[in-house]
């Protein structure tokens, strides 16, 4: 199947999809060394201020990566977009549990409240949050239900 290059790039920028590019996990070790040093100094002395002081730093240093990846992310977003879909989750439920250090490295909240107030400053942006439950099972255009595995990614619709 060929497809016309207009609507194949088209396409193409509909389904970008952007990595995690995971700031917390590669600082980790680093992160771990200086914990573990400031752990080994006496209390009150200066030198566990000088570590407690470095640790601070790099803490400071993954937010602040984190912050500029989101900033930049959604800038591209709002700008390339004036209608934008998201998922309403339940953050807080999922930040609690098993991924919990997945969910607060990739920064959901916060990304979405950049989306938010960066649209609400553009003007004719326009933000829906749309329910999570059966999404990925919903045909977009008919509205036909399929039940698929968890591992199946794509929808593919009997129907249309």
């Amino acid at each position: 199947m060929r497809l016309n290059q207009k609507l194949f790039w088209k396409l193409v920028k509909l389904l970008v999809f952007v990595n995690n590019p995971k700031h917390y996990v590669s600082q980790q070790r680093k992160l771990r060394v200086l914990q573990r040093s400031v752990s080994r100094k006496q209390k009150g002395g200066s030198n566990r201020k000088k570590a407690v002081r470095l640790l601070s730093k790099q803490h400071e240093r993954v937010a602040n990566q984190r912050d500029d990846f989101l900033h930049k992310l959604s800038y591209t977003i709002i700008k390339e977009n004036d209608k934008i879909c998201i998922e309403k989750l339940n953050i807080k439920g999922l930040s609690g549990g098993f991924l919990a250090k997945s969910v607060h490295d990739a920064g959901w909240g916060i990304f979405f409240n950049m989306l938010c107030y960066k649209a609400e400053k553009a003007g004719n942006r326009k933000i829906v949050k749309v329910d999570p439950k059966g999404t990925s099972q919903r045909c977009n255009k008919c509205g036909n239900v399929v039940k698929k595995a968890l591992s199946v990614r794509w929808h593919d619709c009997p129907v249309c």
